[in-house]
């Protein structure tokens, strides 16, 4: 009898337990969905391809772009705030570009925007452009800089002042280090010192 009995009460003792163990996993199971519920709000979603891409440029505030020979400056280039595009240009806002001649001048070259290739390091300037150089500025809807070249380019129309001096013309180069100015197209000179017009060629 006692041996039956001890059996009895040890199988009853096994299925308490086993009752307990088997609560303890549903609990368990049902904590770890809640928690994967509560996680999976804040995983983020990978976007499809093609999707989500205003999210993802970056923006530079005032950035500073220098370009050096040795220890002479070449020219440096800064803006109001720069955007990374998807195609590996930077996209300026309010940009200005210094450059220097083989004397040490600065001619500064202004406008509303500007796109600046950091691989071939060219610059195209957009919109209200503005070149000034000693006592003379010009002015011109398009500019760009030919870095391999070291050259200004204006492919369209421009208009040049000074004191006493009016210039138009279409297709102009400026070589940084000589100074040099070449005109492709006709031209128009107004100086006023001496008040006599010449039509280009």
């Amino acid at each position: 009898m006692r041996l039956g009995y001890l059996t009895s009460l040890m199988q009853r003792h096994v299925l308490f337990w086993v009752k307990w163990a088997s609560l303890g996993v549903s609990l368990g199971s049902i904590l770890l969905a809640g928690v994967l519920m509560q996680l999976h709000g804040s995983v983020p979603v990978l976007n499809k391809p093609g999707e989500g891409k205003q999210d993802t440029q970056t923006q530079v505030s005032s950035p500073l772009i220098v370009e050096k020979k040795g220890d002479r400056m070449v020219w440096r280039l800064q803006a109001k705030k720069a955007e990374q595009e998807f195609n590996g240009k930077m996209h300026l806002l309010s940009p200005e570009l210094t450059l220097f001649t083989e004397s040490d001048e600065a001619v500064p070259v202004q406008s509303r925007e500007a796109w600046f290739d950091p691989i071939r390091r060219n610059i195209e300037f957009q919109g209200d452009v503005h070149i000034h150089f000693q006592q003379w500025s010009l002015t011109s809807q398009t500019v760009s800089f030919n870095s391999s070249r070291d050259e200004l380019l204006i492919p369209g129309s421009f208009e040049v002042r000074g004191k006493t001096l009016q210039a138009k013309g279409k297709k102009l180069r400026l070589d940084r280090r000589s100074q040099r100015l070449w005109i492709d197209q006709g031209i128009w000179i107004k100086d006023e010192s001496s008040a006599w017009q010449q039509p280009g060629h």
